[in-house]
């Protein structure tokens, strides 16, 4: 299989949206690299994906609107940075990406109860930030994770302004109580096998890139840069819902360990060809460290052991 072919195929069957590919390009490539770039660099890196300039300006523009972004005018041309709310926005997506999922589990939980108080609004809003770090709605009103992100929830109660009106607690199975325990019953609040499909789908598309495009040729800069991006992109979608348990808790063949090993893998295996690609695009003043992929990527906390 030829890459063009394989790469007609991904983008026939799962087009990428323009909001979701740049997040991706914003996270995975500029951020790393400097936090500010001209909207000229962006379209260029986009156009492979099938994002034309006028999509990627609309894009760009609602992302500054919703803080992502913040933009500056140099004559006719537009250059724009990160904020500092997308960069805290990237670092709480990167450890959902780059991270492995904990191998060990106490038998520690983290429960979310919502006190009283506040609007409707305020509570939907909560809510779905409490679904986004994996918490699972135990109950009316109580959410509960077997390995919740500290400082995530910090920066939640922070951001949300919740010091008073979230109670955070911890809890273990009482050991000769009879009653219901509370690992069979977590295990039924999240759709782990709707999960196991996402990531069985990503599993199909990159294992094909693994076996029969990479040993078939060597690519270029510019397809590894696509190849990687469309990589991080997919996991990241196929990510975005796994609630990160504990792998004790889950069934040995998990699909999600899976993936991360064959995304791990591939990313390595593109990185210097496709770090090359961006750093030509961007025209850094600085060169690529002479490192080898594994020790570039772990200088950027990315695929490394966190055990």
């Amino acid at each position: 299989m030829k890459f063009n072919a394989w790469l007609q195929s991904l983008l026939t069957k799962d087009a990428p949206k323009g909001k979701s590919l740049l997040v991706t390009l914003l996270g995975d490539a500029l951020a790393p690299l400097q936090s500010d770039f001209w909207l000229g660099e962006l379209i260029t890196l986009a156009a492979p994906f099938g994002l034309n300039e006028r999509l990627v300006r609309t894009t760009i523009f609602r992302l500054t609107d919703e803080g992502w972004l913040e933009a500056e005018r140099d004559g006719r041309r537009s250059r724009y940075a990160i904020t500092r709310t997308g960069l805290a926005r990237i670092a709480q997506a990167d450890h959902r990406i780059y991270a492995p999922a904990p191998k060990d589990w106490g038998g520690q939980w983290t429960l979310a109860l919502p006190l009283r108080g506040g609007d409707g609004t305020d509570r939907s809003e909560l809510r779905r930030e409490l679904e986004w770090e994996g918490f699972a709605a135990l109950a009316n009103g109580l959410y509960v994770h077997p390995n919740a992100d500290r400082q995530a929830l910090r920066t939640l109660i922070e951001r949300l302004d919740l010091g008073d009106s979230l109670l955070l607690l911890s809890a273990t199975d009482l050991p000769g109580v009879v009653g219901t325990s509370l690992t069979p019953l977590a295990r039924q609040a999240w759709p782990l096998e709707q999960i196991a499909a996402r990531y069985r789908a990503f599993i199909a598309d990159f294992t094909a890139l693994a076996k029969n495009v990479l040993p078939a040729l060597k690519l270029s800069d510019e397809q590894a840069f696509i190849a990687r991006t469309l990589l991080i992109h997919h996991f990241r979608r196929a990510s975005l819902h796994d609630p990160r348990l504990p792998l004790a808790m889950l069934d040995a063949d998990w699909a999600g360990q899976q993936a991360y090993e064959l995304c791990r893998n591939l990313y390595l295996a593109l990185w210097t060809a496709s770090d090359r690609c961006l750093r030509a695009q961007l025209e850094l003043a600085t060169a690529p460290a002479a490192t080898s992929p594994e020790q570039a990527v772990a200088e950027l906390k990315r695929f490394t052991a966190t055990d």
